[in-house]
This record gives structure tokens, C-alpha cells and sequence, in this order.
């Protein structure tokens, strides 16, 4: 037998959707604001130079050859980090 609603719960129920209508909005609106401040390029040195400091701060060794600034890095690290990043701008 099926519960019967009372007011409460449909309310508590509208409740939750516009709240995550509103964190949807927010995340859009945030995921906006990175895409229009960062180009792949931009957003891949970024995340290399901090995830170098990162790991360092964490004791992570990482390889010696990405252990350099981001134009330093070898080609095809330098690749693949923009291509993640231009993935994550147009899809996330």
C-alpha cells in the first residue's frame, strides 16, 4: 500500500529540487566563469605546476623529465594535458 503524501512532504520534496535546480545553476555558472578565464593551453600549465607542487609538498616522486616547467615538459606530455583540458572545458 502506497504512503500518502501530506502537504509536508510534497513541499519538503519541491524543497529539494529547487536546491538542486540552484547547485546545478551554481555549478554552470562556475564551470563558465573557468572556461572564459583559462584556454586549454592556460588551464594544462596550471595544473602541472600545481600538481608538481603538490606532489612535492605530499613527498611524491614524480619522473625527473616532467619535474620542469610546463614548457619544458616533453611534447607529447604537454599534448595530452592541453587535449584533457580542452575535454574537460567543452564537456564538464
Amino acid at each position: 500500500m502506497k504512503k500518502k503524501e501530506t502537504l509536508f512532504d510534497i513541499l519538503l520534496e519541491v524543497s529539494e529540487l529547487i536546491m538542486d535546480i540552484e547547485t546545478a545553476e551554481k555549478r554552470i555558472l562556475r564551470l563558465f566563469s573557468v572556461s572564459n578565464r583559462f584556454s586549454p593551453e592556460q588551464m594544462a600549465e596550471w595544473f602541472h605546476n600545481n600538481y608538481e607542487e603538490i606532489a612535492k609538498a605530499e613527498g611524491w616522486k614524480t619522473q625527473d623529465k616532467c619535474r620542469v616547467e610546463f614548457k619544458d615538459l616533453p611534447e607529447n606530455n604537454k599534448i595530452t594535458m592541453i587535449k584533457v583540458c580542452e575535454r574537460w572545458l567543452t564537456n564538464v
